[in-house]
Formats: C-alpha cells, structure tokens, sequence
C-alpha cells in the first residue's frame, strides 16, 4: 500500500449536531403491525437484536452491546443486501456511516465497504470521511476536534 500526501486543506468541516438514530420513526411505520418488528433478548434480558421488516425483508436490523446500548445499524435494500451501516458510541452518537456494496456487501463475514463514508467524534463533530472502492480506502481526511482538516490521504494499490 502506498500512501501520498495531497496539500492540505484550510477549511473546515462543517458544524454538525449530534446524531442519534431515530428508532422512533422506525417504531411509528410497524406501530400497528407487531409481525414487522422482532426483538431478540439475551439470556440475562438485555436486549440483543432488533429487526424491522418493512415489507418482505428486514430492513433495518438493529445490534446491542451486553449493556443493551445501541452499537450497529444495518440498513438493507429490498433484496435483502447490506446497503450501508452506521456504528455507535455508548452515549448513542454516531461513530461512523459507511457504504455497502450492494451486489456482494459481505464476503466471507466481512462488510465490503464501497463508497463514501464519514466517521464522527463522539460530541458529533466530523473526524474524517472519504471513499472506498470493492473493500480498500481510496482516500481519507482526517480532522481534528475544532473542525481543521489534514492533509488528504490518497491510497494507490498495487
């Protein structure tokens, strides 16, 4: 893997708000049909999994760590393929969206990552984004907690 330094950027990423993932709105579409909604608990009663079906196949499934705190969104197209999935921090915050391929999201129990993704800080505020293609990081920003970007990564393959 090579790696090569582009010159830096002065700007700065853009203000975000805190993000949470809004299970109520996913709760008010099954609301009124119990079928397309399935919790899984854990032994102990802590919650493990949700999954919500929004119409022939899961939609959305849901991961909860041991202390029943939200950890892994997957979000899934109608065939049922991974389209993107989110990670989260113990407070709730988003950690990170990326990109699914659609045609082959998993290959061998590992994501295939393809396409843009964004990794957060845990007060919301961006820490890097840039893009992947068929599983390898094409290029990456990084910045730091007042919003000041680096240098732009860019990885050549060989």
């Amino acid at each position: 893997m090579l790696f090569l330094g582009a010159c830096g950027n002065s700007g700065k990423a853009p203000k975000l708000k805190p993000y949470f993932f809004d299970r109520d709105a996913l709760d008010k579409m099954v609301e009124n049909k119990p079928e397309m909604h399935i919790l899984r608990k854990r032994g102990n009663g802590t919650l493990e999994k949700e999954f919500y079906y929004l119409g022939d196949t899961v939609k959305y499934e849901l991961l909860y760590n041991k202390n029943s705190q939200l950890q892994t969104v997957y979000k899934r197209n109608e065939h049922g393929m991974q389209v993107w999935q989110e990670n989260y921090y113990p407070s709730g915050q988003r950690m990170g969206h990326y990109s699914l391929a659609e045609s082959d999201s998993v290959k061998n129990g590992i994501a295939v990552y393809y396409g843009k993704f964004e990794e957060y800080h845990e007060d919301g505020a961006l820490k890097s984004k840039g893009m992947f293609k068929n599983g390898q990081l094409q290029w990456q920003i990084t910045f730091d907690k007042e919003g000041n970007a680096g240098d732009t990564l860019v990885y050549d393959y060989k």
